[in-house]
């Protein structure tokens, strides 16, 4: 008859002192990370509100903070300026770009080639021509007159 020991436990695997003292660490220091997080909340609100407001008084093309309006949305025309004004500083870029997608990206070969990176896209293309030289206008053939009337 043969006996069957257990296998011998190592007790340094079941209880590592070393890296429950690592463990014990990581979760003061995540906890540390965590009141600091909460501590710089507030600066950080009052640093968006501040920013807020200067891209209101910017948008308005106020200097003083003192005239903001107390309303919190910006009036979609002052918007609709501050936009075109952002766009009319890169149009030439934003023209260049909308010329590359419609022509399409290639290089040159030796041999005289063109090896298209990116396809001509045809709608762009067309955009384009709309905008040069103004969209087409469609015909209509009308087959029968209509009489609406309307009684109030």
């Amino acid at each position: 008859m043969t006996i069957i020991l257990p296998p011998k436990i190592d007790k340094r695997k079941i209880y590592n002192p070393e890296k429950m003292e690592k463990l014990r660490l990581g979760r003061i220091a995540y906890w540390e990370k965590q009141k600091a997080l909460k501590a710089l909340l507030p600066k950080v609100e009052k640093k968006v509100r501040d920013l807020s407001e200067s891209v209101y008084a910017m948008a308005n093309d106020q200097s003083n903070d003192d005239d903001l309006p107390t309303t919190k949305f910006i009036d979609s025309s002052i918007t609709r300026q501050h936009v075109l004004k952002k766009i009319n500083t890169k149009r030439d870029k934003i023209l260049q770009a909308q010329i590359d997608e419609a022509t399409g990206l290639y290089y040159t070969t030796e041999d005289g080639k063109h090896v298209y990176q990116k396809r001509p896209d045809g709608s762009r293309g067309e955009f384009l021509l709309n905008q040069l030289i103004g969209k087409p206008t469609e015909s209509m053939e009308i087959k029968q007159i209509t009489k609406i009337q309307v009684d109030i």
